[in-house]
């Protein structure tokens, strides 16, 4: 057994292993929607609560804030979709004329516009991260499967013997 071919627990079995990117699995994303869901949740009844006694504004904010925290937990589309989502229901719920998607003022059309940018730039910020994050890890594995390989050449009595696997 040769250290391209090794069976310890958590070597990867070949380069499509090292490089494929990691699964969220079932309950991760359902944990992630429900956190999202939750935040959206809170923003609105923080919203609900201020009604009346702040301006529109900072009742925005809350719906800013539940955004770029959920998008923590989701995956970049899904993220996007929240952020939308949010920008939204505040229009419909809390800018005048309420209960509707249209708007009122100049001023609430940019809010709005404002609250959506500042939501999708900081979804994008956290999926980039993800993926140089994503990366850094394969460069990681990549270069300690080299290290192993390399090791094994050095420690063997015929390299030729060792190298057979990677020529195949």
């Amino acid at each position: 057994m040769n250290a391209l071919t090794s069976d310890r627990p958590g070597w990867p079995r070949g380069l499509q292993t090292v490089l494929a990117p990691p699964r969220a699995g079932l309950k991760r994303r359902l944990l992630g929607a429900a956190a999202a869901l939750a935040l959206w949740l809170a923003a609105w009844a923080g919203a609900t609560v201020l009604d009346h006694h702040v301006d529109l504004a900072n009742q925005a904010m809350l719906f800013v804030i539940a955004s770029v925290m959920a998008s923590i937990w989701l995956p970049a589309p899904a993220a996007f979709a929240f952020a939308l989502a949010c920008t939204l229901s505040f229009d419909w719920a809390f800018v005048p004329p309420r209960g509707s998607f249209g708007v009122g003022l100049e001023r609430h059309a940019v809010l709005l516009t404002a609250m959506l940018v500042v939501s999708w730039l900081i979804a994008g910020l956290v999926a980039r991260l993800r993926a140089q994050a994503a990366a850094a890890r394969d460069a990681a594995r990549w270069a300690a499967r080299l290290q192993a390989v390399g090791e094994a050449l050095r420690d063997s009595a015929d390299p030729l013997q060792q190298a057979e696997p990677v020529a195949q």
